[in-house]
Order: C-alpha cells, then sequence, then structure tokens
C-alpha cells in the first residue's frame, strides 16, 4: 500500500512508483488528449502532478503549452524542480488543497490522474477548478474504478464514477462525459 498511515494520501516517500512509465500505459496521455476537444491549449494545470510524469508527457503532446505541474508536497514539488529542468514549459508549482496559486480564468484544461480518491474535499477542489478554468475549459479527472484490484488504493478509498458526476454537477460543470474503456481507471471530462 503507498498511502500514509494518517491518511489516504499517496506517501511522497514512495514517489519512484509516482516516476514508472508503465503508468502511462495504463492512462495513455494520448487517449486523454484525444478525448479533450480543445486542440491547442496554451495553459494546462496537472492537479496532484507528484513526479510530473504526466505533465511531461503532455509537454510532448501539447507543445508551446505552459503546464503548471501542481503538488501539495513539497517532497513532490521539490523533486520536480531538480528533476524537470529540461522541460522548460513546466512550472512546478506548491498548492494547498483547496487553493492553487494562480489567478482566475488561467487554464484551458486541468488534469487529475489518480487523485481524487485522495481529495479531503472533492467539491472545494472542483470549485477551485470553475475558478481558474477559463469558459469552456475542461478538467480531466481520471481515478481508479471502484472495483476490488491488485493495484492502487483501497476499496475502501476509491471513489465511484457516478459520484464524481454528481460532485461535477454540483459545482456548476456541463457536458459530463464517462468513459470506462480503460483497464484500471475511468476517465470523466467536463466543461466550466
Amino acid at each position: 500500500m503507498f498511502m500514509t498511515l494518517e491518511n489516504k494520501k499517496f506517501d511522497p516517500r514512495m514517489l519512484e512508483k509516482l516516476n514508472n512509465n508503465d503508468r502511462l500505459k495504463h492512462i495513455p496521455p494520448e487517449i486523454l488528449a484525444s478525448e479533450i476537444y480543445i486542440k491547442n491549449p496554451t495553459v494546462l494545470i496537472d492537479l496532484g502532478a507528484g513526479t510530473g510524469l504526466f505533465s511531461k508527457a503532455f509537454s510532448k503532446i501539447y507543445s508551446g503549452c505552459e503546464i503548471f505541474a501542481c503538488d501539495i508536497s513539497p517532497i513532490m514539488v521539490n523533486w520536480m524542480e531538480d528533476n524537470l529542468a529540461e522541460f522548460p514549459s513546466i512550472h512546478p508549482i506548491l498548492t494547498e488543497e483547496k487553493h492553487v496559486p494562480l489567478d482566475n480564468s488561467t487554464a484551458d484544461i486541468i488534469v487529475m490522474i489518480n487523485l481524487y480518491h485522495e481529495l479531503e474535499n472533492p467539491i472545494a477542489t472542483l470549485n477551485e477548478c470553475q475558478r481558474l478554468l477559463r469558459k469552456d475549459g475542461v478538467v480531466v479527472i481520471s481515478d481508479w474504478k471502484k472495483e476490488n484490484m491488485v493495484n492502487g488504493p483501497s476499496f475502501n478509498y476509491r471513489i465511484d464514477k457516478t459520484e464524481v458526476k454528481k460532485h461535477l454537477e454540483i459545482t456548476g460543470f456541463s457536458n459530463i462525459r464517462i468513459i470506462d474503456n480503460l483497464e484500471f481507471n475511468y476517465l470523466i471530462l467536463a466543461n466550466k
């Protein structure tokens, strides 16, 4: 298990697990990008970026896009600052779960990869996404299916896709699409 004993957050001491390229096989960034109607975004926010593995992948897909790789862990942000220098479009940022220190209407796209189940207050985080997204911006949430499986967090920590959809509706998102053809994860996209 890769959670801390105190709560359901990923243990940053296990960061090498996050930096494993096999994760890109299970949640292919190209598949996520193909579902996003914005083809030339100028700003993407990666919430819960960890080691920036997906930020790096998105920087290759969306050349010219500024990527803010946000994490609440100083360990993760320091690791990204030390290891992502060859990706000048990626900007590691230390955040709080309910607040990202960026201006209103900053991003075209916000992605959360395997983060949703860790959120203490998902509604507050989605409200922050509303603030950060430009008009017609897209939030992309991929998280573990609520099934018993060897990979990922305990079943009890997993959040069913229908609950995520309800949270998106409560916080004013529209055009909610659920894609359920990945092996371990579901994918949900919604518009501001």
